[in-house]
């Protein structure tokens, strides 16, 4: 059985529906015991965004799926610490196995328990699978690279 952390920029009121696809992907996995759902992590909203991290998704795929999956929300700009940060370290130290960090949203709260704990990474971390990118207009980075 492979651990899984999930990164997210999940937002309420949502921001594009394949965050929350993502999301009920994951916990189905959970649920088939193909995987076991160890956290979420969500990026912090950030000036003239969406709105707020959506904790009300994770609450109710927990309650569908009848797990108690932790979440973390992302440092702020300029922070060099967060919740989610400490939520990836800490399923990186408990964990018996080896960890897959699945990302779509920001990289920053990897970023930074890595920059923290490279010996738990190097340790527990099995793979890092960064989604990132655009399928639009190019001259522009897309959120999750910029």
């Amino acid at each position: 059985m492979v651990s899984v952390v999930h990164q997210a920029d999940l937002y309420r009121p949502h921001q594009d529906p394949d965050d929350h696809w993502d999301l009920a992907c994951q916990y189905a996995l959970a649920k088939l015991a193909r995987q076991t759902l160890q956290g979420i992590m969500m990026d912090f909203p950030y000036a003239g965004g969406p709105g707020d991290p959506d904790i009300c998704a994770i609450a109710q795929m927990n309650t569908i799926c009848g797990f108690n999956v932790p979440y973390g929300i992302g440092a702020k700009a300029g922070e060099n610490a967060s919740a989610a940060a400490n939520l990836l370290l800490s399923v990186l130290e408990n964990s018996s196995e080896p960890v897959v960090v699945h990302l779509a949203g920001s990289c920053v709260d990897v970023a930074l328990a890595l920059q923290a704990r490279p010996d738990l990474f190097e340790r527990h971390c099995a793979a890092l699978y960064l989604h990132a990118g655009a399928a639009q207009d190019d001259r522009q980075l897309e959120y999750n690279v910029a």
